[in-house]
């Protein structure tokens, strides 16, 4: 089983996601959850999923994500945070040798180069 920790959750990429990950519970669990701006439908989430750690837009920092990953221990980060905004925690999720499913294109973007070397 893979645990699995979903930046942006209350966007459309988080949404889906969550949505697979609930059709296969055999596979799949949700160990954390990022979201910018909707506090509400992050509190209701972490209460379908029983998941505890959580970040809201309050503390985007570099710190605040490394925090978020050491208290959920994730196989997989999912990163469905749009924009710009993506690229820190794509970053930090790489630097602790954790795989990513990035759905952000600007991530690429700004800084492809970047991520391919701290993915490989």
């Amino acid at each position: 089983m893979k645990r699995v920790l979903v930046l942006g959750c209350t966007g459309s990429i988080g949404k889906s996601s969550l949505d697979i990950m609930n059709n296969m519970k055999d596979d799949f669990v949700v160990c954390g959850l990022q979201a910018h701006s909707n506090k509400d439908e992050l509190l209701e989430l972490s209460q379908k999923y029983k998941c505890t750690s959580l970040l809201s837009c309050e503390d985007n920092s570099e710190a605040a994500f490394n925090k978020l990953i050491e208290n959920s221990k994730p196989d997989i980060v999912i990163n469905g945070i749009a924009g710009a905004a993506g690229l820190l925690p794509s970053k930090v999720v790489l630097e602790n040798k954790i795989d990513l499913a990035l759905a952000n294109k600007e991530t690429i973007v700004m800084a492809g180069k970047l991520i391919r070397d701290l993915a490989n």
